[in-house]
């Protein structure tokens, strides 16, 4: 059984009851102390004033020696109480006469006061001189002890004031606590409406009271267009993994096709071989691209899979023959030579160590030479041209290629990756740059296009290889960087 839950209302209740006791002990271990310190303040001043007052009055008699009927006096004259008193003491400070030991304080300092140990009395020694202008000639002392003296006007307002700041204190804490649970309530209460009908159409809510609440309240503006973003994206998802799906199939269909044609190549080149004829460089390229689609079809077995045996460490001067060896047989396939189309390689030396699948790597440069390819032909370029550039840049290798086609309207820069999305309505089927997209994303590559002023530029960047992440046997265990 759960726990039973508290409303956010009474919740706030109990934590303004809680810190309002909380600031009254605060301020009662703050008045106390300030109580007592005036309660020595005015019991010390009255003291010393009736001292001064009574020693200046009956001085005369105290000369002529007459100490029993001068504290009778004063005790009479200043009203003394039980337990109070006024003792003529000598230049020792003791008596001049026996009297109980509880009436003398150890006081031995004059124009002090004296507190007994309780603190329930208070003491002062008045000094008595014969000649009290030029203070010569010390006849004794006057004692007087009193109770402390407690101003009940003043600790009965300051105690008003006190309890009158804690209720305002109180009241105005359960106010202000009860108007946050409020509007934090009216604020959950639209968000649990608006997530409860998510309409692309309705209006954002209203600013949220608290500014702790609102990344809460963005998400939920944002959550219709997340939603829609994300449909689409599973959508996306779905189309690509279907026509992947096909594709496999397709790769399982024409694996023995392949097959057979190899065997049957072999034995052609062999028999021209008795017969002194040399296939020269077509038969070479015939067998790169045989042995290419063999690659091909293993792939499609293999595919989304976090190892492959197909990946191979290479260095810079590797990786520039590769390429140059992928694109004269793209000529050929495609023809280039024969449509006037001139495909032009600049690499830069690099010394670099790279990871790069081999057959990935020759169908990446494939899709985006033929969409350069399919780009040129429909516009019909004067010159057209293929420029494939292999540059050195600090931590990774970029691979860039340039057409001077019809170039790329600015609005498809983030849809040209998307599976399905093709410009070439009857004979495209969108696959080739979602393809290049796909296999990046695997390899830790970034691949974009940049806009230039004539025609379209794709570039791929690739990490330079971490040796911490090699094998022994040659392979990784991830490919991202």
């Amino acid at each position: 059984m759960g726990e039973t839950r508290r409303s956010l209302k009474k919740y706030f209740q109990m934590q303004a009851v809680k810190w309002s006791v909380v600031g009254l002990v605060i301020t009662l271990g703050v008045a106390v102390p300030f109580i007592i310190l005036q309660i020595k303040s005015v019991s010390e001043e009255r003291l010393v004033f009736a001292a001064k007052n009574a020693a200046s009055l009956y001085r005369e008699d105290i000369l002529a020696k007459s100490f029993r009927s001068v504290e009778d006096g004063m005790r009479i004259s200043l009203g003394l109480k039980n337990g109070e008193s006024a003792v003529i003491l000598n230049p020792d400070f003791k008596a001049f006469y026996d009297m109980p030991r509880s009436f003398i304080l150890p006081c031995n300092r004059a124009e002090k006061v004296c507190w007994s140990r309780g603190l329930d009395k208070v003491s002062y020694l008045e000094p008595i001189y014969f000649d009290p202008v030029k203070k010569e000639g010390l006849k004794g002392y006057l004692q007087l002890t009193t109770f402390p003296i407690l101003d009940r006007s003043f600790v009965l307002k300051f105690s008003v004031f006190l309890l009158f700041g804690f209720i305002i204190q109180a009241f105005g804490l359960l106010s202000a606590l009860e108007n946050c649970a409020n509007l934090v309530k009216e604020s959950l209460s639209r968000w649990t409406l608006r997530l409860g009908s998510i309409n692309q159409k309705e209006k954002p809510m209203a600013d949220a009271p608290f500014l702790e609440m609102v990344p809460a309240e963005t998400a939920i503006n944002n959550l219709p267009e997340e939603l829609i973003r994300l449909e689409e994206k599973i959508e996306n998802e779905s189309k690509f993994r279907a026509q992947l799906s096909i594709i496999r199939e397709v790769g399982h269909d024409i694996g023995t096709p392949i097959s057979q044609v190899g065997r049957y190549w072999g034995m052609l080149v062999q028999d021209l071989k008795t017969k002194g004829i040399d296939c020269g460089g077509d038969g070479a390229g015939i067998d790169r691209a045989l042995s290419r689609a063999r690659d091909l079809v293993e792939n499609f077995q293999t595919f989304n899979k976090s190892v492959k045996e197909l990946i191979f460490i290479q260095d810079g001067q590797k990786l520039t023959d590769e390429i140059a060896v992928i694109l004269k047989d793209l000529d050929v396939a495609l023809e280039l030579s024969e449509k006037n189309i001139q495909i032009i390689f600049l690499p830069e030396k690099i010394n670099a160590k790279l990871l790069i699948p081999k057959t990935d790597l020759y169908r990446i440069v494939e899709n985006i030479v033929r969409n350069s390819f399919e780009a040129i032909t429909s516009r019909r370029s004067k010159a057209p041209f293929i420029k494939v550039t292999l540059e050195d840049r600090d931590e990774r290798i970029f691979l860039k290629v340039y057409d001077n086609g019809p170039g790329l309207k600015q609005e498809l820069k983030d849809e040209i990756f998307n599976p399905d999305f093709t410009t070439k309505k009857l004979r495209g089927t969108g696959l080739g740059l979602a393809f290049v997209k796909d296999k990046c994303n695997e390899l830790g590559a970034l691949v974009m296009s940049e806009t230039i002023e004539v025609g379209a530029c794709f570039s791929i960047s690739f990490k330079k290889l971490d040796f911490s992440k090699v094998v022994e046997n040659g392979t990784v265990s991830n490919l991202s960087c």
